[in-house]
Parts: C-alpha cells; sequence; structure tokens
C-alpha cells in the first residue's frame, strides 16, 4: 500500500475492537496515515515491511485504549516520519 499527501489514509477505521492485518510493504509520505484507527480494544499485526518518511507522516495510529500493535517486518522511518504512535491508555507495542 503506498500512502502519499497530507490527509491521505490507507486504511481508515473509526470503532471498538478494530483488526487489521498488513501483510504487504506499506509506504507512507508526504504527511500521510497508513493505518488510522480510532476506537478502543484495537490490533494491528504489521508483518510486512512499512518505511515512513516526512514530518507529520505516520505508518500506524492508534487513538484509543487498549491497543496491540505487532510489527513483524522491516520498519525503515526516516525524514521525520513516525513509525507507529498510540494514543491512549494500556498500549502494548512489540516490534520484533
Amino acid at each position: 500500500t503506498t500512502v502519499d499527501g497530507q490527509g491521505s489514509t490507507g486504511t481508515e477505521i473509526a470503532g471498538n475492537n478494530a483488526v487489521v492485518n498488513q501483510d504487504g510493504t506499506l509506504d507512507v509520505s508526504g504527511g500521510g496515515h497508513g493505518i488510522d484507527i480510532t476506537g478502543d480494544s484495537a490490533t494491528v499485526d504489521n508483518k510486512g515491511g512499512m518505511t515512513v518518511t516526512d514530518p507529520d507522516s505516520i505508518g500506524i495510529q492508534i487513538d484509543g485504549d487498549k491497543a496491540v500493535v505487532n510489527n513483524d517486518g522491516d520498519n525503515a522511518i526516516s525524514n521525520g516520519g513516525t513509525g507507529t504512535q498510540v494514543n491512549g491508555d494500556e498500549a502494548t507495542v512489540n516490534n520484533n
């Protein structure tokens, strides 16, 4: 999935108990968001590679409590980008 540009989002979910399985390559730039979830108890399993470049670009963003993020692929974050951002309580992020 390629996401480029401010306001662009690859996958956007609003709701509790969301599950995203990302198996391919995720490329985010220009201020876009690759995966953007708003809700509690979200789970993201990222088994593919993730490349995030440029300020305001975010690979995975979750706004909610009890989020779980599993990053199993290679991550390349540069030029002011953010790989994973979780805003909430009781979150777990595993970078393997």
